[in-house]
């Protein structure tokens, strides 16, 4: 990671936990919210698959967002 070498960087927290050479500073002074859009072409949506692994996605994007908060 750059964090070993630069000493400084940006990534998600979710990311940055699974390192614990990694620590957060500047927590109340910066932060950069990510707003997460999931689209799907609406020419798929009667796709059985496709709304299958959709409706998976953001299953897993709101667990993700749950556990990194």
């Amino acid at each position: 990671m750059c964090f070993r070498r630069c000493r400084n960087g940006v990534c998600q927290r979710a990311i940055a936990r699974r390192d614990e050479a990694v620590v957060r500073v500047l927590a109340k002074q910066f932060s950069l919210p990510l707003e997460t859009w999931i689209t799907m072409h609406e020419d798929l949506r009667s796709s059985p698959r496709c709304k299958f692994t959709f409706e998976a996605l953001v299953q897993d994007l709101q667990r993700h967002v749950r556990w990194s908060e």
